[in-house]
């Protein structure tokens, strides 16, 4: 393609829109959200589900994810995010906002061009970052600072120039680094070009040059003090291009978190007699259990006789553990890798650690089964290989803020950590999750663990039973069969059988077994094979009314029919000894 063409006819158009533009009104004051403005006409709205708006000129039109903006033959568009982003689209370019920031919350803009061209400006992010990324169809740009150009053009390809600070374009799974003064372009289904330098002086027809220099220079990475567990075999025989480094490789960070972009450089010159090339020229790089972990290799390069070229690329890990790398190139014929040396045919090795989250080791709560008000403890351990700040634990749904909140001690950086905390379960019955998550120093969080609680209701009660039928062994023994005493406990509280008269207990949530068949048959060779009686219960405790109800469930599955009467404990027993006393049976639920 005729990227200078491409470039001459975008800058332009581009400035000669711009110009038009600022004359027509000054910057609006952006307001919390964002907005769009036409500064010339033939501007569109659409907005899924209504028809497209033109808007008038000056007017500022809120927008909203999902909206899309077009722009005529001799439009403008101005689109403002709070005070930190401002982007202008000119002549037949089709924006669509795939994500906008939201009313105090983060600074996070996601646009997709869909063809035309754009202007995008960071005039400075004020109090927080901002998150800016621009996509087309075959390319992702994400913004670091300052302005850049953005073009679409009808064959698809995306053409990115660079006027401040720097940007990052990714396609293909591949990414390089525009710095100010340079220009990428992507190409459908192909991966970004490398940079090429831009002459942004006052001629509006730029040209393009063909050696790309970084406008900073990374951190150099401390000289290595140990050797790689395989060691490529330099190349020890000049070539008549004889391309050799004029400066270390060096990583920009020799210690990255999994998926932090980190950058590699180094720099060559070409001391032959001819152009150099290689199929693919870049760096290098082997992971854990020697996985293949290159930096960008930038295909088809070349390099003229005396020239001198610098790489600068950029990529993420997503392999824990040891990393090296080398300079390293493919030669034109494919046949084989060599590396780049020095001119003493030194080999250049770079190492990084990229540091994995944290790991949690195991959780787990004992005892497992308890009851209301009952302690527990949780005991969480967790490593990593470069120290483990804190271990966090938690719980959802339980009614106490202070379980469902957890404790987040720390653990000072050791590698491996052990949290055991006592507790007192202060919340509802049921069951209930208890999770865990550990963080590293370097903040990465590992993934949640988990185990399980069942909590029994913390209530106690008495059934007390006397007058009548109750008064008869056999009925007793019945009804301690009629009730099923394991589910009461684990429903509503812990439930024991009294005699009134004596205070025996006759039946509590072990024995007698559960057998409402055998309690209807021993109750049948009684003189009671039916009756009816009154049961009592404090009206004024949920708890207790919520057994009652049970309780009456389980009389009437053997033919006992109990009327339920709300009383106050207070007058509970009188009531209920003046009731036997009255040759009435009936049973009491007393808290205990």
């Amino acid at each position: 393609m005729d990227v200078k063409r491409m470039v001459q006819v975008i800058c332009l158009v581009s400035l000669a829109l711009a110009a038009v533009a600022c004359e027509a009104a000054p910057t609006p004051t952006p307001g919390p959200e964002a907005e769009v403005v036409a500064r010339v006409q033939q501007v569109k709205l659409h907005r899924l589900g209504e028809d497209a708006k033109v808007l008038p000129i000056g007017q500022p039109e809120a927008v909203r994810a999902g909206d899309e903006i077009t722009i005529g033959d001799e439009g403008v568009g101005i689109l403002t995010f709070a005070n930190f982003l401002r982007v202008e689209a000119y002549s037949k370019a089709r924006l669509r906002l795939e994500e906008v920031p939201e009313p105090d919350g983060p600074r996070t803009v996601r646009l997709h061009l869909v063809s035309g061209t754009i202007f995008q400006e960071l005039p400075g992010q004020v109090d927080q970052p901002a998150n800016v990324t621009m996509e087309t169809d075959w390319a992702t740009i994400r913004a670091v600072s300052k302005a850049c150009l953005i073009s679409v053009n009808d064959n698809e390809v995306t053409l990115v120039v660079v006027l401040g600070g720097e940007a990052e374009v990714e396609a293909q799974e591949q990414k390089v680094v525009v710095q100010a003064g340079q220009a990428t372009w992507v190409e459908p289904q192909q991966a970004p070009h490398p940079p090429l330098a831009v002459d942004l002086g006052a001629s509006v027809e730029w040209v393009i040059t063909p050696s790309p220099t970084p406008t900073h220079t990374p951190t150099a990475t401390p000289t290595p003090t140990h050797t790689p567990t395989s060691t490529p075999t330099p190349t020890s025989t000049p070539r008549p291009a004889d391309v050799r480094l004029i400066s270390e490789l060096q990583i920009s960070e020799s210690r990255p978190i999994l998926g932090e972009i980190v950058k590699a450089t180094f720099k060559v010159h070409n001391f032959g007699k001819q152009t150099f090339q290689a199929k693919r020229f870049g760096v290098k790089g082997r992971g854990p259990d020697n996985s293949i972990q290159d930096f960008f290799m930038i295909p088809d390069f070349s390099l003229d006789p005396g020239a001198e070229y610098i790489y600068l690329y950029n990529r993420n890990f997503s392999k824990p553990g040891e990393h090296w790398f080398t300079p390293h190139y493919q030669s034109q014929d494919g046949s084989e890798w060599l590396d780049i040396t020095w001119s003493d045919d030194r080999v250049s090795y770079a190492y990084i650690t990229v540091d994995g989250p944290p790991v949690v080791g195991g959780i787990t709560v004992t005892p497992s089964t308890i009851y209301q008000q009952a302690d527990f403890r949780v005991r969480v351990t967790a490593g990593d290989d470069f120290g483990v700040q804190s271990i966090r634990w938690w719980s959802d749904g339980t009614g106490d803020s202070s379980l469902n909140t957890g404790d987040e001690p720390g653990c000072g950086g050791i590698t491996w950590c052990e949290l055991e905390r006592t507790l007192a379960w202060n919340g509802n019955k049921g069951r209930f999750t208890i999770y865990a998550q550990a963080r590293d120093t370097a903040g990465q969080l590992s993934s949640v663990a988990s185990t399980t609680i069942t909590v029994l209701p913390g209530d106690r009660f008495s059934l007390l039973i006397g007058g009548g039928p109750f008064d008869d062994q056999s009925v007793q023994v019945a009804l301690g069969l009629a009730i099923n005493w394991a589910t009461l406990q684990q429903d509503i509280g812990k439930v024991v059988l009294v005699d009134f008269a004596s205070g025996e207990t006759l039946a509590g949530p072990t024995e007698p077994a559960y057998d409402p068949d055998l309690a209807r048959r021993l109750l049948g060779q009684t003189d009671y094979g039916r009756f009816d009686t009154v049961l009592l219960y404090d009206s004024g405790y949920d708890v207790a009314a919520e057994l009652a109800e049970a309780v009456v469930r389980y009389l009437s599955a053997v033919n006992i029919s109990a009327e339920l009467r709300g009383v106050s404990p207070v007058n509970a027993r009188s009531n209920f000894a003046d009731m036997i006393a009255a040759d009435e049976s009936g049973l009491l639920i007393e808290r205990r």
